[in-house]
């Protein structure tokens, strides 16, 4: 929770926009690894992920396309 409050205060600085593609990158990013770990596991089980370093990976990758 500090995380992504952290984040949220620093890139709304920059903008909504920019708020807006990182949820959706470190979102997006979550969900392909959560469907790989999914799929790798087979059917029994729950897959637990950490949402923390996607959100990072997300708010990296969008500060860099962004910034171009």
């Amino acid at each position: 929770m500090k995380l992504t409050a952290s984040l949220g205060l620093v890139l709304a600085w920059g903008g909504w926009s920019e708020l807006f593609v990182v949820a959706l990158a470190g979102a997006l990013l979550g969900a392909v690894y959560a469907q790989a770990a999914s799929a790798r596991r087979g059917t029994g089980g729950r897959v637990y992920v950490p949402l923390g370093p996607f959100l990072l990976l997300g708010a990296f990758a969008a500060i860099a396309l962004l910034r171009l």
